[in-house]
């Protein structure tokens, strides 16, 4: 009769398991992190956001698509942990930064990002895998001021050069060498800059 009881038990609390993680919502979104104004060139945010009303995620796995007119890269494998509240549920969100470095003037489209990843209801649950797609995302790229179309432009909020020339031109003899260092610093700029 106990080992009934626990069996029984025991299958009950699987099929709730197994029905916490239908009930399971997911979700994700994609925005762009920009001001009023998108130089050329210039290094724009991409927020990806995962979204379950579950426990937690797993197994993620998302490619980032080609974007005609820019380079679009995922600079760092860090995630943003958030939660809301929305019509009484619980939604947790994983974002993850993303930038785009638009090489062209006019409209960017950045495609859709597919997304997939598993969540769970909670502790000892079953997964629920979702395969979702991001909405499309548009951009007004500007030519810089001052600058000609078709000529390289890089564009950062900080830049700075410095140099350094030796020897000192007070010890300077005929028939010395001269060094010439020269350093520039930009912030917001993709390595392959």
């Amino acid at each position: 009769n106990r080992h009934f009881v626990t069996r029984a038990l025991l299958c009950c609390l699987l099929s709730l398991a197994g029905t916490a993680s239908a009930d399971v919502k997911g979700r994700v979104g994609a925005s762009l992190d920009v001001d009023d104004t998108t130089w050329l060139g210039q290094q724009v945010r991409v927020n990806l956001d995962l979204e379950t009303t579950g426990f937690s995620f797993s197994d993620i796995q998302f490619s980032l698509p080609e974007v005609d007119g820019a380079v679009f890269m995922q600079i760092d494998t860090s995630t943003i942990k958030l939660s809301d509240r929305r019509n009484g549920e619980t939604w947790q969100i994983l974002r993850y930064p993303l930038v785009l470095y638009p090489q062209k003037t006019g409209v960017v489209t950045v495609p859709p990002i597919r997304v997939r990843f598993n969540s769970v209801a909670g502790f000892g649950s079953e997964p629920r895998r979702f395969d979702l797609r991001s909405e499309s995302l548009m951009l007004a790229v500007q030519q810089p001021p001052g600058t000609v179309a078709g000529a390289p432009v890089i564009t950062t909020p900080s830049f700075e050069l410095t140099w350094n020339r030796s020897p000192d031109r007070d010890n300077l003899a005929i028939g010395d060498a001269l060094r010439l260092e020269i350093t520039r610093r930009a912030q917001g700029v993709s390595g392959m800059f």
